[in-house]
């Protein structure tokens, strides 16, 4: 058969439900369209096939995600600027996603037919360079999240205590468990949880969250995302997007910003965002 567009899919291990099924009915379907399914790792040993041995991303015309929120994130960095992304839910909530399992047949063929629309995610990047002249970090750090940047206490009886500065004017200096960096997709995450705000997605925006502050003239901070925003936090630990991304060191300083980075997330015509919000979330209710 002569495959005309390719998909690439991905899966994450312990995944529930009868995702061997699901695979494979995906596979049937898409080969049947003429396409070519490029399989990750743990997608291929659902079904007992070889992944796909090159960068799984490259030169593809559209990814498909089988899981919840957490392989979203975790697939969304294989996957590049403007492709197309079809999340389908096979957890428990599944706020990002697309449809669920029982509906994905019906949901593919709309999609095939180009009967979808795109909803564009920002990203917001970082990294961490050392405040000491001529001290570089190894290995360093440097990352993208399409959720959140959060920062914690190595100990969870400690608190830490907060530099900000933002286009490197000083904002705040405080004490609290943590801090939250997030995006417009990140801020019905860890984010609203800490009691951050909702942001429209479409919107290029950066929310600064304290976790648990020890003081109440602190609060929730929405700010460009074509700012700079630098902190300092003291010995902590670094999480994208829920993964470990290691040690932030006294001297040490996080920058963030704004990414070029996005994912086109394919939604259904005629859902609007604060449906989404009342059908998964039950706002406003």
């Amino acid at each position: 058969m002569m495959f005309l567009m390719i998909a690439a899919i991905f899966t994450r291990p312990n995944t529930v439900g009868n995702v061997r099924e699901v695979i494979s009915k995906l596979i049937e379907q898409m080969e049947a369209a003429g396409w070519e399914c490029r399989l990750d790792q743990y997608t291929a040993g659902y079904i007992g096939a070889k992944p796909y041995a090159g960068e799984i991303g490259l030169n593809i015309d559209q990814a498909i995600v089988l899981g919840g929120d957490g392989t979203l994130l975790s697939a969304a960095q294989y996957i590049p600027s403007g492709i197309p992304v079809l999340a389908v839910n096979l957890g428990n909530l599944g706020f990002l996603t697309t449809t669920t399992a029982d509906q994905m047949e019906q949901t593919v063929a709309r999609v095939l037919k180009g009967d979808y629309q795109i909803l564009e995610r920002s990203f917001i990047t970082a990294f961490v360079r050392n405040k000491v002249p001529g001290v570089v970090n190894d290995p360093p750090i440097s990352c993208f999240a399409m959720n959140d940047i959060v920062i914690k206490s190595q100990d969870s009886g400690r608190t830490l205590s907060f530099g900000i500065t933002i286009d490197k004017q000083p904002v705040a200096h405080y004490r609290a468990d943590g801090l939250i960096l997030a995006t417009p997709t990140g801020s019905t995450a860890y984010n609203l949880a800490a009691g951050g705000p909702i942001i429209y997605p479409t919107l290029k925006a950066v929310t600064i969250t304290p976790i648990c502050p020890h003081t109440l003239t602190f609060r929730p901070v929405v700010v460009p995302a074509s700012v700079e925003i630098a902190i300092t936090a003291g010995p902590s630990q670094l999480y994208i997007d829920g993964f470990d991304y290691g040690t932030i060191h006294q001297t040490d300083e996080l920058i963030c910003t704004g990414s070029e980075r996005s994912i086109s997330l394919i939604q259904p015509r005629h859902m609007p965002y604060f449906d989404v919000l009342r059908l998964k979330l039950g706002w406003g209710q």
